[in-house]
């Protein structure tokens, strides 16, 4: 998406003029059955699939790839997650 897509919604919208959003800080519970749920709502792209990071993270990858060789990629910090 181009940033500048953005800026025009907002002044088509009237986003932002008068008042400010509020954010909420959301914290989710280790191993709750909602954070599993949470989870399963992100669906991978079509041809990826997901991988289970072991910080409990999770990056999709193009089918076929190695789980294990994706998860060294990210721990070595030679791709972003």
């Amino acid at each position: 998406m181009v940033a500048g897509l953005l800026f025009r919604w907002r002044v088509l919208f009237g986003i932002g003029q008068k008042k400010r959003p509020k954010l909420a800080h959301v914290v989710l519970a280790d191993n709750a059955a909602e954070t599993r749920v949470l989870r399963n709502l992100a669906r991978p792209p079509a041809g990826m699939v997901a991988v289970d990071l072991a910080d409990g993270g999770r990056v999709f990858a193009p089918v076929g790839s190695d789980p294990d060789s994706v998860r060294t990629q990210i721990e070595s910090g030679e791709i972003a997650p």
